[in-house]
């Protein structure tokens, strides 16, 4: 998927990013390759590094693999992140892009 500035109404991605959120939410399947916004949360708060990326997502959608990482959904228990890394343990803020 291709974002343009200034695209036509009718193309609106931000529908598109609305929809993958809503879906990830809901741990429902997903497209495999997804733009994602991902912060890094464990040791740095609300300023730890952060990427907007091309990531893979799982079948259900509840796995993001990323920059060599597995991301595993914590299912609304993490303390400040919604996913955590499978060999570290530590967490991640993960979400759809936020497209003005």
């Amino acid at each position: 998927m291709t974002v343009q500035l200034g695209a036509a109404p009718d193309d609106r991605p931000q529908a598109g990013v609305a929809a993958l959120r809503r879906r990830l939410q809901r741990g429902q399947v997903v497209a495999q390759n997804q733009i994602i916004y991902i912060e890094h949360k464990s040791g740095h708060g609300d300023s730890g590094p952060a990427w907007i990326t091309r990531a893979q997502l799982s079948k259900s959608g509840r796995t993001v693999y990323f920059n060599g990482r597995a991301l595993k959904s914590l299912g609304g228990q993490g303390i400040s992140g919604n996913y955590y890394c499978l060999e570290t343990g530590d967490e991640f803020w993960v979400s759809g892009v936020k497209v003005r």
